[in-house]
């Protein structure tokens, strides 16, 4: 488990690509990412079927307009195990 950064540091908007990520690796699961920064929406590579992520916490400092695209969806998933999931979206 690591916490993990957008920085958009590569310039593409891409979530898969590692240089937009200030552990120079693309979140894995059980990962704490924090979406802080950054004027472009996050368009690209949403495509990580099956990544449970800790935690996902986006900031007033992310200034894009979006996150996923018309065929990429964000989706918080319990899997029924009781406890509490958080997505945190702080305006």
């Amino acid at each position: 488990m690591a916490v993990t950064t957008w920085t958009d540091g590569a310039g593409d908007g891409n979530w898969n690509t590692v240089g937009n990520w200030d552990t120079g690796a693309v979140p894995v699961d059980n990962d704490d990412v924090i979406i802080s920064r950054g004027t472009r929406a996050i368009l690209l590579g949403l495509n990580q079927s099956g990544i449970n992520l800790n935690s996902l916490t986006i900031t007033p400092g992310f200034k894009g307009a979006s996150i996923g695209d018309e065929t990429t969806s964000l989706q918080i998933n319990t899997n029924g195990a009781g406890g509490t999931n958080t997505l945190s979206c702080e305006m």
